[in-house]
């Protein structure tokens, strides 16, 4: 008899432990639904249309509705291949536009169209990641699509770590390797249990979340300013890129892996004047020696020369097994002359080269093409949806011509001016790849009267 009591006793209480269990689990059930719900207004359902491999196609991604104008962020998005892009509210399909893209800091800013009703959304706000810890409960809202009555696709994760030295990689316990269906996971925002923005999802169990959300406003700043998008004079700028050092190479060259290589050097730079060569080994930045190898050192990279303008930055390399020190001091990043080409819709400049290094061309022959003017000929002359001419193009010849710089190009205008051609046709490099692109120049532009 008193086997069987306190066996019952033990059941009852096994029972009471699972029951309590679950009324907290149904509590942070119903608190997590809550935050997610309060703060999900501005996550966006969003479908991109871009080429891949000649073909167009199209993949689901979240944004962010950053303001009440109606500006979207989300993950990097290539220009090159960006087609269109449709955002699902109450069911409803709108279009964004392409205004930037930063692909160091990994964002892109889109802008809705003016009949989207911005009015009955929210706009994200944000939080800060570095108060995050191991361990720490965050939840991962995934906006759904039309099919599925746009109902967010709730997760509760857990802060699993972070890259030493950078909070921009957060690693998270709980995700999911198997998109629910009707999904856009790509880009997905990370809350904390305060229902502010930390991150977005890249993939592979990893959140970005400082440097994406310090981009956006800086150039959302600019956007509310009214000034130009492609002004580099903000840009704090070093004059040098580097990369991961591999095993074999580190093993060849008796150098330790934790450390960068310098690649490039632009003349006249910061990084030339501070004794950097390309060949150089980068063992430290800002007196912070590097911890990690591969891919986690250059985002400790990235994040120590993330630097603001007139801030001097010590460095500690080494060149033939001596060990060197030196300062770099960012600048703004040196504008280009340029000029704007009316009739075919495009500002060209000569190549500098910071534009060498900054566009990774192949040639420094030839004027870059530095922007292009909406309704354009060069705006409007597509393939399959794909611009011909982008920013980062190389003109090597304009009507069989050869174009060398600025002043090649000036005169041969000016030819076309005084012919009062309609048609003109360009021989463009997209970085190793030459191409011809034929421009109707009465599109969208007026003539320019030849110089006498």
């Amino acid at each position: 008899m008193k086997l069987y009591l306190s066996l019952c006793f033990l059941f009852i209480a096994q029972l009471s432990a699972k029951q309590a269990d679950i009324r907290v689990l149904h509590e942070l059930q119903g608190t997590v639904s809550s935050i997610a719900e309060k703060s999900s207004k501005g996550f966006l359902y969003m479908e991109i249309s871009h080429v891949n491999k000649g073909k167009t196609q199209a993949i689901p991604i979240t944004g962010l509705l950053m303001d009440k104008k109606g500006h979207i962020a989300t993950l990097y998005l290539d220009q090159k291949r960006f087609v269109s892009c449709s955002v699902w509210i109450d069911e409803q399909e709108y279009k964004a536009s392409y205004l930037y893209s930063d692909k160091l800091k990994g964002f892109t800013i889109l802008k809705l169209d003016a009949e989207a009703p911005i009015d009955k959304l929210i706009p994200a706000s944000f939080g800060d990641p570095t108060l995050l810890k191991n361990g720490e409960f965050i939840i991962s809202v995934t906006p759904t699509n039309p099919d599925f009555g746009q109902i967010p696709f709730v997760n509760l994760c857990s802060v699993a770590g972070t890259l030493e030295s950078n909070r921009d990689l957060i690693y998270v316990n709980g995700i999911s390797k198997h998109r629910a269906a009707g999904t856009a996971p790509v880009g997905m925002p990370f809350l904390n249990l305060k229902g502010k923005v930390i991150g977005l999802y890249v993939g592979n169990g990893v959140i970005m979340s400082d440097s994406f959300e310090k981009g956006c406003r800086k150039l959302l700043d600019k956007i509310e300013k009214g000034e130009d998008l492609n002004d580099p004079s903000d840009v704090p700028w070093d004059g040098f890129s580097y990369k991961v050092i591999n095993q074999d190479f580190s093993e060849a060259m008796g150098v330790s892996q934790e450390s960068i290589l310098v690649t490039r050097v632009i003349d006249d730079s910061p990084a030339s004047k501070a004794g950097l060569k390309a060949g150089d080994i980068i063992t430290a930045i800002d007196n912070k020696p590097f911890t990690r190898k591969g891919r986690p050192v250059l985002s400790q990279a990235r994040k120590l020369l993330d630097a603001e303008i007139g801030r001097e930055c010590p460095i500690t390399f080494e060149r033939d097994g001596k060990k060197l020190t030196g300062v770099i001091s960012f600048i703004k990043k040196p504008k280009s002359d340029s000029i704007s080409v009316d009739e075919l819709g495009l500002t060209i400049n000569n190549i500098t080269p910071i534009d060498f290094y900054s566009y990774r061309l192949h040639k420094k022959s030839g004027v870059l093409v530095s922007s292009i003017e909406k309704g354009s000929p060069a705006a409007t002359s597509t393939y399959f949806g794909r611009p011909l001419i982008s920013p980062g193009d190389i003109i090597m010849e304009i009507d069989h011509q050869e174009i060398n710089n600025i002043q090649d190009l000036r005169k041969i205008i000016n030819e076309i001016r005084l012919a009062k051609k309609n048609e003109v046709l360009i021989k463009l490099l997209d970085g190793s790849v030459s191409k011809f692109v034929s421009l109707n120049t009465a599109i969208g532009q007026k003539t320019k009267k030849a110089d006498k």
